[in-house]
């Protein structure tokens, strides 16, 4: 089983974007286990960076750097026997969103 990972974006007016993706789920970890582990990396066991954590990060066209941010919030994980659509094992998730979460976070 593949897992489906749903997160979305805020931007400083609160208005938000949804996305999911399908990362691998190498070791057959139950998603419970894997959404303790994932909740525990992150910021607030809610927010990441996309860039440094390998997700497709969200935007809106008329985004500005002096108000909007690059934080992302975590939503769920589901199991799913979609094929994956990113190169990326939800381990390896766990790993760079902890790496992410103990350097400056830009």
């Amino acid at each position: 089983m593949n897992i489906k990972f749903e997160y979305m974006y805020r931007d400083a007016g609160n208005y938000k974007l949804y996305n999911t993706c399908v990362l691998t789920n190498r070791f057959h970890k139950p998603v419970d286990e894997l959404e303790t582990r994932i909740r525990k990396s992150l910021i607030d066991e809610e927010y990441f960076n996309p860039v440094k954590c390998k997700i497709p990060k969200l935007e809106f066209p008329d985004n500005d750097d002096d108000l909007d941010h690059n934080w992302h919030e975590f939503l769920s994980i589901s199991s799913t026997d979609e094929a994956p659509d990113l190169q990326l094992d939800i381990l390896e998730f766990v790993q760079l969103s902890t790496v992410a979460h103990c350097k400056a976070f830009p």
